[in-house]
């Protein structure tokens, strides 16, 4: 079977963070509010304007106080009232949630938030935040992770500062564009992009994951491995893959239009939104690609395409994969098959040998 050709021109975004952040208030006195700032504009799920979330944007959070300043452990830590994994949702002026918190006078408070507001993946314990990626495409999310504030002292007289949380994308980004580098317009016409499966991921476990805007991500300031927020990923067959179907398929233009690369999608706007990880070899990629043969009869065919080498997706990036496509190649795989085996008898002649004899 022939090779087809694979530009997997892995565009590494590393995503760059601004200065921008954004002044709200929640209300006067006690109550606690908050502040955001987003490392990078969201993709999936979450709706974010630049580097601030738009209107209508959620977050969850999670608040302790204790007599004593949290250090490289969690220790003794008291939940605040009212903020256990709560939902805070943004609207035209400011951050809200309802009943409000109050700051506790002289206590040190710790703060810990996640985006967009979920209950489904996410479990939280003693600061460490743990999400589980969705297998569903249609169900993943741009899941964000804030840096914890902590050890925050109200004085009890002195107007509370708002809290600002700083969040940056937790997971890895995986698009998809094709295009075709040459066609036989006597065979296939209209071709289009049916799916796109990605095979060879990392069995189903956890990782550690660090951001390269702050380093590991321990979410209470703890160096131990433990301390990680860290994911979970669930995949479909025994190659552990997913596989994006576009809502419309993806029009492929002829070759002799010098076409430019097609964005693959799941639906409009989505991509893939992947526990960071090292694979576990070549990822193989098969594209399913649909065409009208001389007869105008509907047909499809399979593209692949393996990395020549294991793949590592960090957290915070953008991994853009590009497929160039020859349909030559991809009408004229043929399978290697084979026939019935012939077996040639015995031969009955013995040869006698003594030991220690040539």
């Amino acid at each position: 079977m022939k090779k087809i050709m694979m530009m997997a021109a892995i565009a590494a975004a590393a995503l760059s963070s601004s200065t921008n952040s954004e002044v709200v208030d929640l209300s006067a006195g006690r109550a606690i509010g908050f502040e955001t700032y987003v490392g990078k504009a969201g993709t999936r799920g979450v709706p974010v304007s630049g580097t601030k979330f738009a209107d209508a944007s959620t977050m969850r959070v999670w608040g302790y106080y204790s007599a004593s300043q949290m250090s490289t452990t969690f220790g003794s830590q008291t939940a605040l009232p009212n903020l256990g994994g709560v939902k805070v949702t943004k609207d035209a002026t400011a951050w809200g949630y309802s009943p409000l918190a109050y700051w506790k006078d002289n206590q040190a408070h710790s703060f810990f938030a996640c985006a967009p507001y979920t209950e489904a993946g996410v479990q939280f314990a003693e600061g460490v935040i743990t999400y589980t990626v969705q297998e569903n495409v249609d169900d993943q999310v741009d899941f964000m992770v804030a840096d914890a504030i902590k050890n925050t002292v109200w004085n009890g007289s002195d107007e509370p500062t708002k809290q600002v949380f700083t969040f940056h994308h937790a997971l890895s980004q995986i698009k998809y564009s094709a295009k075709i580098t040459e066609d036989i317009t006597s065979k296939a016409t209209n071709i289009i992009v049916k799916s796109i499966k990605i095979q060879n991921l990392a069995e189903d476990g956890t990782t550690a994951s660090t951001l390269a805007t702050t380093g590991t991500i321990n979410v209470v300031g703890r160096t131990d491995a433990n301390a990680d927020i860290t994911y979970t990923g669930n995949h479909d067959g025994a190659n552990n893959g997913y596989t994006v179907i576009p809502t419309t398929p993806v029009v492929l233009a002829d070759a002799s239009t010098s076409p430019e690369y097609v964005a693959v999608n799941h639906k409009t706007n989505d991509v893939l939104m992947l526990m960071p990880q090292a694979t576990t070899g070549k990822v193989k990629f098969t594209i399913v690609l649909g065409y009208k043969d001389t007869s105008n009869a509907d047909k499809t065919a399979e593209a692949s395409f393996i990395t020549n080498d294991a793949q590592t997706w960090a957290p915070n990036k953008i991994y853009h994969y590009k497929f160039d496509i020859s349909m030559p190649q991809v009408l004229n795989q043929k399978p290697i098959e084979f026939g019935e085996p012939s077996i040639t008898d015995w031969d009955t002649t013995e040869n006698a040998v003594t030991p220690g004899q040539q």
